[in-house]
């Protein structure tokens, strides 16, 4: 009884033993291997190892090192339209080496770990530093094809399109049009940090529209529209009037930005036409002598007379007035102002002074009533001295006192004196003259000024207002 129960003890402990010897020699061996394995790979990186992307699995630090350097690199840039444009880097002399120690990635691998990362991908950003000709990298984006092409297109702003006196929002285009210094600058800071693929669509490197369809002052610009075309302006012409209506205007108005603004070379032709029909300066007309019927005068290079407008102040102050809504009357601005608009003699009105070079003779008519009724002298006409006076449609510029004339020797001084045109002639007194009229003026007149008695010219310098018209003629 007892040797068999002996020996089936002894059974029992050998299965007990073979249980626990097979996992410890498995263990043993799979230690094994990981020390071999990390004795074989203690210098090397792990088999996932990325570094920016690029695989560097099993590799020294060193040889990791050298494939950076030795690395062509070619600069691939990819435009808006998908298409790709390439620079060959060694031609900027490109060079790059990492920024920062490969061996802090290799000291963050546990060699002991290599069995865990036989495949898959660990990734690390590593900083790198790079150096190049920046110059000859300008010179070689600025010579690319998305640069230079025939049939870039620039980028168009959100408007208003007006048509037939309707309005509507057109959408913004985004073109294709090369922000050059962006462009550049981009490039230049991706190259600094390794990076050698770049999209200049999704780096923003394209000019951009200003103003798209959703801009708050294009919405309130159009809005403003309806108001605008229900408007009408009226333009005051000194006793004339233009009425400007919406179905005028409406097609001459434009956006910039999101501001509403005109087409100026519409808006410069309307009122071009509105002072061809409303200016008389410079232009003949019928005036009624004193004593020698009606004639023609004016028209001449040295008229100072008449109505001559400023169109751009005037087109100005219309486009302000449009653009209020508002119907309003607005007033036409003049370079030269006439004292009055279809009366008797036209522009000239019933006040005026009139010059009859054939008589010698002056007259000065207020409000239609003769005030100054007198001889003169007008400029020499001999073969002497021929300084006549000029014929034409003038008015009165300025009125001086105590005035001399110091481009004649010996110099000549008036107590009154009254320019009507630009050529310095004018009129005054004359107290080295005793007689004025009959034909003294051909052989001992003036150089072209209305030489008149002291007593009449004072009396006239008193009253007389400054844009008086002075016709002076040949009768």
């Amino acid at each position: 009884m007892s040797s068999k129960r002996k020996l089936k003890i002894k059974k029992k402990k050998s299965k007990v033993f073979l249980a626990w010897l097979i996992p410890v020699i498995a263990a043993g061996a799979a230690a094994a291997t990981v020390l071999i394995g990390a004795g074989v790979t203690k210098d090397k990186l792990w088999n996932d190892t990325y570094i920016n992307d690029v695989y560097a699995g099993g590799k020294t630090i060193e040889e990791v090192n050298d494939d950076i350097s030795k690395v062509k690199h070619t600069l691939n840039i990819t435009t808006r339209e998908g298409n790709t444009e390439t620079v060959d880097l060694e031609e900027v002399s490109y060079k790059c080496a990492y920024n920062a120690d490969v061996s802090e990635i290799k000291a963050s691998q546990s060699p002991f770990l290599w069995f865990l990362h036989l495949n898959g991908k660990t990734d690390y950003d590593l900083p790198v530093k790079a150096t190049f000709d920046e110059g000859k990298l300008a010179e070689k984006l600025k010579a690319l094809k998305c640069v230079t092409d025939e049939g870039i297109k620039d980028p168009v702003d959100a408007h208003i399109a007006v048509a037939n006196e309707s309005f509507t929002i057109v959408e913004a285009t985004e073109g294709n049009r090369v922000d050059n210094d962006k462009f550049i600058a981009t490039v230049s800071d991706a190259l600094k940090k390794g990076v050698t693929d770049i999209n200049i669509d999704e780096s923003g490197c394209y000019v951009t529209p200003k103003v798209y369809s959703d801009d708050k002052g294009l919405q309130e610009s159009y809005a403003k529209l309806k108001d605008i075309k229900a408007a009408t302006i009226t333009l005051n012409l000194r006793e004339a009037e233009e009425v400007i209506e919406g179905t005028t205007y409406m097609n001459w108005i434009t956006t910039e930005g999101s501001e509403l603004t005109f087409k100026d070379d519409l808006v410069n032709e309307f009122f071009e036409k509105i002072a061809d029909k409303y200016d008389t300066y410079q232009t003949e007309r019928q005036f009624e002598t004193t004593g020698a019927g009606t004639i023609t005068v004016g028209g001449g290079a040295q008229d100072t007379y008449g109505f001559l407008m400023d169109v751009d102040q005037t087109k100005k102050a219309f486009e302000e007035a449009m653009l209020s809504g508002k119907s309003q009357t607005i007033d036409a601005y003049w370079e030269v102002p006439a004292k009055t608009r279809n009366q008797k003699n036209g522009d000239i009105g019933n006040t005026y002074v009139e010059i009859d070079i054939s008589r010698q003779h002056m007259w000065y008519y207020r409000d239609g009533k003769l005030y100054i009724d007198t001889d003169v002298r007008t400029g020499t006409e001999s073969s002497a001295q021929w300084t006549p006076t000029t014929v034409g449609v003038f008015r009165i510029l300025d009125k001086q006192r105590d005035k001399y004339f110091r481009q004649f020797q010996p110099v000549v001084h008036s107590d009154y004196w009254m320019p009507f045109n630009w050529r310095g002639e004018g009129i005054h007194d004359a107290n080295w003259y005793s007689t004025y009229g009959g034909s003294l003026y051909k052989y001992a007149g003036s150089h072209g000024c209305i030489n008149t008695p002291y007593s009449v010219v004072q009396k006239m310098y008193e009253v007389m207002d400054y844009g008086t018209p002075v016709i002076v003629y040949r009768s």
